[in-house]
């Protein structure tokens, strides 16, 4: 469900993506599914935990703050997909897609 609410909002991040202004994931994905999103991590999660948010794609080593809230409490009853929409080629990049990260208020 979280992939193809993905899927059903790339008009919209493709759209939004061309105003040249940060992409509100949490507000355009609303629109067009119903789970909790993070557009970001928190400045005390990057500093601790930043290192476990960053994915190679090509050449390119990228920072994936965003993600899909799925599940809530111990990390075997949630997962996250931590993903970026990449404006050079319209796509959603996903980083990481499974269980949650660590972070600084569940370490």
């Amino acid at each position: 469900e979280a992939f193809e609410m993905m899927e059903r909002s790339m008009p919209t991040l493709r759209s939004e993506a061309g105003r040249r202004t940060r992409l509100d994931y949490e507000k355009i994905f609303r629109s067009h599914g119903d789970f909790s999103i993070a557009n970001r991590e928190t400045g005390i999660t990057m500093d601790q935990y930043g290192d476990y948010r960053k994915f190679r794609h090509g050449s390119e080593l990228i920072v994936m703050g965003a993600h899909i809230k799925i599940g809530t409490g111990t990390d075997d009853e949630c997962a996250r997909i931590h993903f970026k929409f990449d404006k050079n080629t319209s796509k959603i990049l996903i980083g990481h897609c499974g269980m949650h990260l660590p972070t600084a208020s569940n370490r």
